[in-house]
């Protein structure tokens, strides 16, 4: 590097700032109590010390929130300050890990932050991420989109300059100051003016040799770190003859850094893709894998929010206008569909942002901290499941069912496709049967009679009894305004047979009757028993029978629905059976079960075969929640110790295929971590396939019994394909990963490894053939050389941190013990083998098809606004993904999506509704220009290889 000894000045930017956990080693309350002391004693100095110019509030705004929850009195006084520029606050809600949390998250978390900060001033402008674990290739573009020119992160990188560009896949840069020393190099500075003279020119020194600039960074702050008042005497009596210090923030900074290198026409150097480099500071990779069921809960929260609560709640208003459902024939499902989602489903975001710190979602804090995001997740799922519920709910009973229906169908069944692509998958739909609806067949739109499977009922039934005539008409007597007994009757249904007619009546609780359908029912009885009057009569009467059926949805449109048909028959349902057999087909696959327990899987069209997969891999954990120790010298590959015994049975459209392996390993380690115990214990693992006819992959879940401890469970899937790179799904992105370790010494903070983040698939892949594996919250995966998948399903410890580590130099945290890290328990992990077959992209749909399944809600027979059949929003180019649609604070229609090719290219959107304007926006959605529609219902744009496009559509609303 450039000795910078040359230099007749340079700026010393001595910056106060704390670093805050909200929760860490101890639980959030317990933190929130110190972060009320640091804030008070903050405004104390800075009230009293007008010198004292600045602190920085970490980078994220949640602080303010939690502080003033308890010290609400003090508003004016931070906001005073913030405005004065005296404090510097956000622009992040939280700081979070950027691997583990979906990037649409990382948008919500800088909306929420500014949304903050506008209560109190202007966020800061820069980018500040001290201590995420490693971060994304797209963050410089995510930056950009909201306007922030400028990124200060630690860890990462290695033995680099203190100036870089950092450059998104998209082409999109920012100045990034590298925090080389860390983020807390003039932490604790010292209170005697010769110490702290001494103390800045040997961190001046440091950083000197990597500098191209005469602006140098000097952080006076670290985790949980308090002001110290005695700053501004300090900085004053700093003898300047060589350097000028000054109290700074980041953005003095970057102004004068930026002003710097465009005058003197300094050229950087560039940095590109993920940066996690581990050779200068600790990287912790092992957090991928800690606590695997917070990645699971926060997969599941996010999928809700993104795919399910916000956009169909978006398009119910847009498409239905009114909030109150027109009919109520499903009984207590007919409850009023909420006006203005938006902004609870907000709320449900700053629930779920707060699990995304990185202390929180890495799953490396006390046992507590966990405990309490269990909750909030909770909540989340609460929140999201029940505004999907009555946004699905509103569109169906806007569909016009009527038109579709055929000779005898009673109701309809409504399947909703979250996915931007039309696509076959497996459906789960909640219904409740009207009056002599049961059993039922259902009905495709071409009256085709579909397999079903039953997976709950409910109901009560109150009286089913023989009467004749006069019986009854003497208890028909008791229905009275649509009521008997105090109960509504939601539904009369006459079933003739020559030797008996059955009436029956559904009934409901707390909500009021159906009018219609008791007068109509009432006239056709009178009008039986005029007719049949010797005729026997069964009367059965009963609340609605509720069911949960599973099916085979066939090209259901994108980000859209399809309507089936529900009709009466004598046929009873009956359940599938389990038959001992060891192997399934679809169109596209053929799989077997080995003796071993292994599968072996042929492709149909070419015959090409994979063997040995799902091989289980266990080795024993010494290290902590930050980072995977092994004992010993390599994973051992497990045999189950007794034969597994395949079933099998069909599917509706498919077949399912399930069996149990049960392995013995080590019940622990040894009291000295250098070695696993002799005793063994039992680790029983159930396998459940699933092959769906039309659907190109090979659904597999797997329940495992861990009473281990103290060991990293994996599972192997061999391709047979050697390859120098695999291929991770990323945020907005594809990640190309080397194989093999990268070289390194023993001067390195950190070990590499080889296990990488995967946001959603890891694919090998070569030639046209390989496959892709997709996962369901699982984000830690590796490729051998030899093109061995590996998925990490567990990995048990008991600590915290350690400091005795030997593949990483120090500890991380401090040394608490975490019993409930050792995952004892049952764990449900699910993921999917997508066979490649000569194009990457149709796999890659199909993983990200495999993150959530369709949803289906049962409706009546009704005129509606609705076609019986429509796609909402769809893309013409399969590479462009959305990833939101919701609605904005002003009533427009956002839709965000990212181009995954390195092409340039014009995308198509096509609306399923009327729009009067569409307009080209940033992330942060403030408008950039109007677009040209095609006509009302169309629009296309370009857009650059690897752009996160934000659009907003003004639509014509019903």
């Amino acid at each position: 590097m450039d000795s910078k000894s040359r230099l007749p000045m340079r700026r010393l930017h001595f910056v106060p700032h704390t670093h805050w956990d909200r929760e860490w080693y101890l639980p959030f309350q317990e933190f929130r109590l110190k972060l009320v002391h640091l804030i008070d004693r903050l405004l104390s100095i800075l009230q009293t010390q007008p010198e004292f110019s600045a602190f920085t509030l970490d980078g994220q705004a949640i602080v303010l929130e939690d502080y003033l929850e308890l010290r609400p009195e003090r508003f004016s006084e931070l906001q005073e300050l913030v405005q004065a520029a005296r404090l510097v606050i956000g622009p992040w809600y939280v700081l979070p890990d950027e691997f583990l949390v979906s990037p649409e998250a990382l948008i919500r978390n800088l909306l929420l932050g500014r949304e903050v900060c506008s209560r109190f001033g202007t966020p800061m402008q820069v980018g500040y991420l001290p201590d995420p674990f490693g971060h994304i290739a797209q963050m410089p573009q995510i930056l950009q989109g909201f306007g922030i020119q400028y990124a200060a992160f630690r860890r990462g990188l290695g033995d680099d300059p203190l100036e870089l560009h950092w450059q998104a896949p998209d082409g999109s840069q920012v100045l990034v100051s590298y925090l080389r020393d860390g983020y807390d190099n003039a932490a604790r500075a010292p209170v005697d003016p010769q110490a702290f003279q001494a103390f800045v020119l040997r961190l001046r020194d440091s950083l000197t040799p990597y500098s191209r600039c005469s602006e140098l960074l000097l952080l006076n702050g670290t985790d949980h770190h308090e002001a110290q008042p005695e700053i501004p005497s300090l900085v004053e009596n700093f003898d300047s003859s060589t350097d000028q210090l000054i109290i700074s923030t980041l953005e003095t900074y970057f102004e004068a850094l930026g002003a710097e290198i465009s005058e003197d026409k300094i050229v950087l150097p560039v940095i590109k893709g993920d940066l996690r480099d581990s050779r200068r500071h600790h990287l912790l990779p092992g957090v991928l894998s800690s606590r695997t069921w917070i990645k699971q809960r926060n997969h599941e929260c996010e999928t809700l929010l993104e795919r399910w609560a916000e956009p169909f709640s978006a398009l119910a208003e847009i498409l239905l206008g009114d909030p109150m459902p027109t009919s109520i024939w499903t009984g207590h499902l007919a409850t009023p569909r909420l006006t203005n989602a938006a902004e609870v489903l907000k709320s449900a975001w700053r629930l779920l942002l707060t699990c995304h710190p990185h202390d929180s979602i890495c799953g490396c804090s006390v046992d507590q901290v966990h405990h309490e995001m269990r909750t909030r997740f909770d909540q989340v799922e609460q929140i999201a499941n029940e505004i999907t519920r009555q946004s699905l709910q509103g569109l169906a009973e806007g569909i016009d069912t009527e038109s579709l229906s055929h000779s005898g169908a009673r109701a309809a069944l409504i399947v909703f496709n979250p996915h931007d692509h039309t696509h076959s998958d497996w459906a789960r739909a909640a219904l409740e049967l009207p009056a002599g609806l049961d059993p039922f067949q259902l009905l495709d739109d071409q009256g085709n009679s579909l397999d079903y499977r039953i997976v709950h009922r409910s109901g009560r039934s109150l009286t089913d009894m023989e009467l004749d005539a006069e019986g009854l008409k003497a208890m028909l007597a008791f229905v009275q305004g649509g009521e008997v007994m105090g109960l509504s009757v939601q539904d009369v249904a006459i079933l003739e047979d020559p030797a008996q007619i059955t009436v029956e009546v559904t009934l409901a609780e707390e909500i009021p009757p159906n009018l219609a359908a008791v007068e109509h029912g009432l006239k056709q009885i009178d009008s039986l028993l005029e007719t049949n009057s010797d005729t026997s009569v069964r009367l059965i009467a009963r609340f609605a029978t509720q069911l949960e059926i599973e099916f085979l949805a066939e090209e259901v449109p994108g980000l859209g629905y399809k309507t089936y048909l529900l009709a009466p028959t004598r046929k009873k349902h009956e359940a599938e059976e389990w038959l001992d057999g060891n192997s399934i087909e679809n169109q596209t696959l053929r799989v077997n079960v080995e003796p071993d327990g292994t599968l072996s899987i042929a492709i149909k069209a070419n015959e090409e075969r994979y063997e040995g997969l799902l091989q289980f891999s266990d080795i024993g954990e010494r290290g902590d929640s930050y980072t995977h120790s092994p004992v010993g010298s390599a994973n051992q590959l497990l045999t189950p110790v007794q034969k597994p015994f395949p079933r099998c049975r069909p599917l509706p459209g498919g077949a399912e295929l399930e069996y149990q392996m049960v392995f013995e390993i080590p019940a622990g380690l040894e009291t000295n971590q250098s070695a696993r115990v002799a005793s063994l214990v039992e680790m029983p693992v159930e396998v459940r396939l699933r092959l769906l006819a039309g659907v190109p992959r090979l659904d597999i879940e797997l329940s495992v019994h861990n009473d281990a401890r103290d060991h990293r469970l994996q599972v192997y899937f061999p391709s047979g394909i050697a390859s120098e790179t695999a291929r991770y799904g990323a945020a907005f992105h594809a990640t190309e990963g080397p194989t093999a370790l990268p070289p390194f010494t023993a001067e390195w903070i950190e070990d590499p490894v080889i296990e990488k983040p995967m946001r959603d698939y890891v694919m090998v892949e070569r030639g046209g053939r390989g496959f892709a594996l997709a996962s369901r919250g699982l984000r830690e995966a590796s490729v051998s050389p030899e093109g061995v998948i590996a998925l990490t399903l567990l990995r048990c410890f008991g600590w915290l941190s350690r400091d005795d580590l030997p593949n990483r130099k120090g500890g991380a945290g401090p040394q608490i013990e975490t019993p409930q890290a050792q995952e004892l328990g049952v764990h449900t992990h699910a993921m999917s083998l997508i066979p490649v077959m000569g194009n990457a992209t149709t796999a890659i749909c199909q993983a990200r098809a495999f993150q959530s399944g369709m949803r289906g809600l049962g409706t009546g027979l009704h005129p509606g606004r609705l076609s019986t059949s429509s796609s909402f929003i769809q893309s013409e180019s399969p590479h462009f993904v959305l990833s939101a649609c919701k609605s904005t604070t002003d009533g427009r229609l956002l839709v965000r999506g990212v181009n995954l090719t390195a092409e340039t290219t014009f995308i198509r959107l096509i609306l399923g509704f009327d729009v009067l304007r569409a307009y080209d926006a940033k992330l942060d959605e403030t408008e950039l220009g109007e677009l040209q529609l095609e006509g009302r219902r169309s629009v296309q744009f370009p857009c650059r290889g690897y752009e996160i496009k934000t659009l907003l559509f003004q639509p014509k609303t019903a």
